[in-house]
């Protein structure tokens, strides 16, 4: 533990991955396999839950400095509450949020979110040369659909 003004910080025990993308300080749980890809907001790694029998395998979203600028910090936040309140097989789904390695706020720079693995996401299969089927479009269709229902069926927009 640190001291600071009379209160004292706990330090969380970490485990560090250096990727030629960047560093992951994430929960010892997690062991990081490989970059995935980046996000609006941050780096995305696949990574191993040696303490989940149900989802093994997981995504390791950084979401560098997010605390420094008020704007970044809202829309983390906004995309916190979010995958916490809406719960459906169609919606991406949180599973953790890690603390920074010390509880002192003044401290905190990176926060990580821990969602499903995806096999991809819509951008992959749009960029690769693979050609788009009528079948391909009536499953990304009906996957859009059914998640705005669960959202429109929950008064969310």
């Amino acid at each position: 533990t640190a001291c600071a003004l009379g209160t004292m910080f706990v330090e969380f025990p970490k485990s560090t991955y250096t990727l030629k993308e960047g560093t992951f300080n994430v929960d010892q749980r997690y062991k990081v396999i490989s970059v995935i890809g980046r996000g609006a907001q941050g780096l995305i790694c696949a990574a191993k839950d040696t303490m989940s029998q149900e989802t093994p395998e997981v995504a390791i979203k950084k979401m560098p400095n997010a605390v420094d600028e008020i704007t970044s910090c809202k829309r983390m936040l906004r995309e916190v509450r979010m995958m916490r309140h809406f719960q459906h097989d169609n919606l991406l789904m949180l599973r953790d949020v890690m603390f920074p390695p010390s509880s002192n706020v003044l401290m905190w720079k990176d926060i990580y979110l821990v969602t499903d693995l995806m096999d991809s996401d819509l951008h992959q299969v749009i960029s690769s040369n693979q050609e788009i089927s009528d079948d391909h479009v009536q499953y990304f269709l009906y996957q859009l659909l059914a998640g705005v229902a669960h959202l429109h069926a929950a008064n969310a927009g």
